[in-house]
């Protein structure tokens, strides 16, 4: 893995099937969407930041308990966006990405934080991943509003946060009306 020394934009891959099967599979969990999403990350070069402050490794974040979460984009605008301050970055494979964090202890992903569409990776998906290998999700708790995996924010087809708060106030008001 080599960072860009010159910081200037790629003109490289948007990943815009990732991106499309994040999306489809955050509306709706179906075994096709599943395979969609895996197969699409197996192809897929996700960007990561260097750390401004300990050059080469990359920025990293820390989840509630402690652990490691490895933030990766889809695209370069979208890592820009979360950290303007990088200033060189890398497109990696996913397959030879998830083996690089593995072999350093992080057991996490965040694909496209803050700018979604985007997911967390486990480590049971970052190994299947790693070995080239679509996970094995059939034991897996499915997704939920409290438990979600996929975060489907930023796709013009979805609500705005605006719209999603009117939903919102107007469900509450609703509630309120009923007996009981």
């Amino acid at each position: 893995m080599t960072f860009n020394p010159s910081g200037h934009e790629p003109e490289m891959p948007t990943n815009e099937p990732l991106l499309d099967a994040i999306v489809a599979l955050a509306s709706k969990t179906t075994p096709e969407n599943v395979e969609q999403y895996y197969q699409a990350l197996l192809n897929s070069q996700l960007y990561l930041a260097e750390d401004p402050d300990a050059s080469p490794r990359p920025i990293m974040l820390v989840d509630d308990d402690g652990g490691i979460i490895l933030p990766v984009f889809t695209d370069y605008r979208r890592l820009k966006t979360v950290f303007p301050d990088a200033v060189r970055y890398s497109a990696t494979p996913a397959p030879e990405l998830c083996r690089i964090a593995l072999g350093n202890g992080i057991y996490s992903m965040n694909i496209n934080p803050e700018q979604g569409p985007g997911g967390y990776l486990d480590r049971d998906e970052m190994e299947a991943i790693a070995r080239n290998e679509i996970p094995d999700t059939s034991q897996r708790e499915q997704s939920s509003w409290d438990n979600p995996n996929f975060i489907p924010m930023g796709d013009p087809n979805l609500p705005t946060d605006a719209e999603l708060d009117a939903i919102t106030t107007q469900a509450s008001l609703w509630l309120r009306r009923l007996p009981g």
